[in-house]
């Protein structure tokens, strides 16, 4: 694809900076349905070197319950050995990050805010 500004992928800057982040650590994935979890963690896997498991939160579910689950999806990752949690969907929000940080004890690092901070980055540079 041709573009005359940069054309920017959210998911690998996601990934290049998570990795920049959590070195070897075990990271837990958070990400939206069950029949993604599979997927989502071979992926994250392939590019960390430390552990890497999944959990799953929906975050366009009921209103009524998508912070309870999110609390839930990241309390199990921490309880199964995570030091890092990464709510992988453009979906989550600042809200859900506060619950999965509430409810595990870990640090949470958001896609949507990662890949928004690196593209906000990219247009400084370029103005």
């Amino acid at each position: 694809m041709r573009a005359r500004r940069p054309l920017l992928f959210a998911e690998p800057l996601v990934q290049q900076a998570v990795a920049a982040t959590v070195g070897t650590d075990p990271v837990g994935i958070v990400c939206p349905q069950p029949d993604q979890a599979e997927d989502v963690s071979h992926r994250w896997a392939e590019l960390l070197p430390g552990r890497v498991q999944a959990a799953t939160a929906d975050p366009y579910g009921p209103a009524e319950r998508v912070l309870d689950d999110i609390a839930t999806a990241a309390r199990t990752l921490a309880d199964r050995g995570s030091s890092w949690l990464v709510l992988d969907c453009i979906g989550y929000t600042e809200q859900m990050r506060t619950a999965a940080v509430r409810a595990a004890g870990r640090p949470v690092l958001l896609a949507r805010a990662i890949a928004v901070r690196m593209a906000a980055e990219v247009v400084a540079a370029s103005a």
